[in-house]
């Protein structure tokens, strides 16, 4: 018989989902997702758990203060304790649940899944959350780490039990477009979240100088949705338009993407631009990697981890002032040959960090903690 496991998001859907599946060949899983709906439907969620054993439980709130999230998560936490789940995994640390958790919930048990262990550069998170994130990181025994250098950076600062487990390539669909010649003209992509940490603004900088210089064989698209009520810099939406100086050389939506938007969009360029001044890991390269689509990064922290410079990718010094300038140039200067060589490199990158992998990576962990718990509460004899 499957252990039992919880998997609980209120948040971080579109890491969490891409695994999910694959760990429901392994365990009875009951999905506990709280909703408000702002990127994800409720409608989703139903739809993606049919023709799986995945038990969903679906929550509906409005916002951070919603005192219904009280009722929502003590539910949760009676429903886990009630059905003896030997594993709950969870990326929340919303105070309501810290509180029903610390109650009811075996310590032991819980996993943390870890996406930022230090806060972006100019990242506001909002004064209710950042208590519930200290407490978990001091209570809890167990977390989960999507990358080598949050990892080390964790068990340096908490000194706690840490599993390594990495992000999956992350599918949206089948495209409907094949990727364009690349002799035609350079088509270069940005898109996300757009903070400042994210440096869209830097990677404005660049394309206009090439511009001016005289190269005129490529476009920008910047897709995504300013995020100020997250950000320290309010002003930023305006400096980075105010950068823009040829307008013609963009493609720029300001916006949200629907999820299936996001297949085309990739397989439409040629490059993938990360011009991130700081990263914990980044859930657009996922994306980029499952479309077999290049990426342009700095040489650092999850980046230097995954990509390699020259093979799958072009990575470039960050702290040089004209690396980001002189990689996007490098992309330019790419004959087809030199572009499909790097496209074959692109689709092993997939397979390595394919679901089915990932997924693996999460039972093994799962497991472990499993059978430390089955021996210290004593179902499991040791010799």
């Amino acid at each position: 018989m499957k252990k039992k496991i919880a998997y609980m998001n209120s948040g971080f859907f579109d890491t969490d989902i891409t695994v999910i599946k694959e760990l429901q060949k392994y365990y009875q899983v009951d999905w506990f997702v709280v909703n408000n709906e702002l990127r994800y439907s409720n409608e989703f969620f139903r739809n993606y758990v049919c023709g799986t054993d995945i038990k969903l439980h679906l929550y509906k709130y409005k916002r951070l203060r919603d005192f219904k999230l009280i009722y929502i998560y003590l539910k949760i936490a009676l429903l886990i304790l009630k059905n003896n789940m030997e594993i709950i995994f969870t990326a929340t640390y919303e105070p309501y649940w810290c509180f029903w958790a610390t109650l009811l919930v075996k310590r032991n048990r819980l996993v943390m899944g870890v996406h930022d262990v230090l806060l972006h550069s100019d990242w506001k998170m909002p004064r209710l959350l950042k208590w519930g994130r200290g407490y978990l990181f001091f209570w809890l025994k167990h977390f989960v780490l999507y990358s080598q250098s949050q990892k080390k950076e964790f068990e340096n600062k908490y000194k706690k039990d840490c599993h390594l487990v990495y992000m999956s390539s992350k599918n949206f669909g089948v495209p409907t477009v094949e990727r364009p010649p690349i002799e035609n003209k350079v088509r270069l992509l940005f898109w996300g979240n757009i903070q400042r940490y994210k440096g869209v603004d830097l990677l404005i900088d660049s394309v206009e100088e090439l511009y001016h210089q005289g190269y005129k064989n490529f476009e920008v698209s910047i897709y995504g949705n300013f995020r100020t009520n997250l950000s320290i810099d309010e002003h930023y939406p305006e400096l980075c338009k105010e950068k823009i100086k040829t307008i013609s050389l963009y493609n720029l939506q300001f916006r949200y993407l629907l999820n299936e938007e996001i297949p085309d969009l990739l397989m439409s360029h040629h490059f993938f631009i990360l011009p991130y001044r700081d990263a914990t890991q980044s859930g657009p390269m996922m994306a980029a990697i499952n479309y077999s689509l290049p990426i342009i990064a700095p040489d650092f922290g999850c980046f230097s981890e995954i990509l390699e410079h020259g093979t799958n990718s072009i990575l470039y010094n960050s702290k040089k002032e004209d690396g980001l300038t002189n990689s996007i140039l490098r992309a330019l200067e790419m004959n087809s040959k030199e572009y499909g060589q790097l496209l074959k490199k692109c689709d092993e990158l997939k397979t390595i960090f394919s679901e089915e992998n990932i997924g693996m990576n999460y039972k093994k962990c799962f497991d472990k903690i499993i059978y430390a718990n089955s021996v210290h509460e004593g179902d499991v004899k040791m010799d």
